[in-house]
C-alpha cells in the first residue's frame, strides 16, 4: 500500500481487513496462518495495491472442502463490494457457478462459449467441458420466506417457489441456486401423495444426444419458467416417450439442495 500514491489508493487497511475478516491476524506470523487465512491475507495484499483488475488463478485449488467453504463468502463479498473486475480462473465448475457473472469456457487454447452463467450451464452441448458429473442448472432466486417450525426456507423465482433447508438470510436476499441434474426426476403425470415439496410443470426443450453404449443416462433440458436439467436412464427416456415440446412434471428433493449449491447473487 505504501508504494501506491495517496491519491491513487482505493482501499484502506481497515476496510480491507474488515471485509476479509482478518483483523485478528495482523499480529500473526505468516507461518502460523492456516491455508484459508493465508489466501484471505493474499487477497488483502492484492487489494491494498489498488489494482484496476484482479486476477485470481485457481485461488482455492490447494484448499480442502471445509476451507473452501470458509473462504467462498469472502470472495463473494469481494465481488459485490470492491467494484473492480475479477478474472477468476478455475477447473472447479462449482466455484465458477457460485461466483461468476459471465462465464467463458476454454479448451485447447480456444474460446468455446461465453455468456451468462445460467445460459452456459443450460447448454447440453458443453457437457464434456462444464463437467458431466456435476452437470446442473443455475437459477437466480430470492429468499421469499422461512418456515421456522420445519427449518425450511422458501426461494422465489420467475415461475414459482423452491423449498430448501433453512437459510440464515433475510427476505429479499438475492441468491444463485444450482440444481444438479442427478437430483432431478421427471414424469408425465402430476405427482400424487409425494413427499417431495418441489414439483413443477414444464416442457422438454432438448434431449442430449449420447451414442449407444457410451452411457446408460441422458440429460434432458426442461423449461419450468427457468431452465432445469434432469439426468434419466435411456430406458426411462423410451418409456416416457420424451420429445422436445412434450409436457412433463419435474421433482426436486429439498434434501438434495445443500449450502454448497447456493451462493449470494446480485440484486437485479
Amino acid at each position: 500500500m505504501k508504494l501506491v500514491p495517496v491519491d491513487d489508493r482505493r482501499h484502506s487497511l481497515s476496510d480491507v481487513t474488515e471485509m476479509l475478516g482478518i483483523e485478528g491476524l495482523l499480529d500473526r506470523h505468516p507461518s502460523n496462518l492456516s491455508g484459508g487465512e493465508t489466501q484471505r491475507v493474499a487477497i488483502g495484499r492484492a487489494l491494498l495495491a489498488s489494482p484496476r483488475l484482479l486476477l485470481m488463478d485457481e485461488p482455492l485449488a490447494a484448499l480442502d472442502m471445509d476451507r473452501k467453504a470458509g473462504i467462498m463468502p469472502f470472495i463473494e463479498r469481494l465481488r459485490d463490494h470492491v467494484g473492480i473486475p475479477i478474472v477468476y480462473v478455475s477447473h472447479a465448475v462449482e466455484e465458477v457457478i457460485r461466483l461468476a457473472d459471465t462465464m467463458v469456457v476454454l479448451a485447447n487454447g480456444k474460446t468455446l462459449a461465453n455468456g451468462d452463467v445460467e445460459d452456459i450451464m443450460s447448454r447440453l452441448d458443453l457437457r464434456p467441458h462444464t463437467g458431466r458429473f456435476e452437470a446442473g442448472a443455475v437459477i437466480h432466486v430470492w429468499v421469499s420466506g422461512h418456515d421456522e417450525d420445519n427449518m425450511l426456507s422458501e426461494l422465489g423465482f420467475g415461475a414459482g417457489l423452491i423449498w430448501v433447508p433453512k437459510l440464515e438470510f433475510p427476505r429479499g436476499t438475492p441468491m444463485r441456486l444450482r440444481i444438479r441434474a442427478r437430483d432431478v426426476s421427471l414424469g408425465t403425470s402430476k405427482p400424487q401423495g409425494s413427499a417431495t415439496l418441489n414439483n413443477f410443470k414444464g416442457n422438454v426443450v432438448e434431449i442430449e444426444h449420447v451414442a449407444p453404449g457410451v452411457s446408460p443416462h441422458v440429460d434432458v433440458l426442461v423449461n419450468i419458467g427457468a431452465p432445469i436439467i434432469a439426468r434419466i436412464t435411456r430406458r426411462a427416456l423410451a418409456e416416457l416417450d420424451l420429445k422436445p415440446g412434450k409436457e412433463v412434471y419435474v421433482s426436486v428433493k429439498t434434501s438434495a439442495i445443500d449450502r454448497q449449491s447456493l451462493g449470494l447473487g446480485r440484486r437485479r
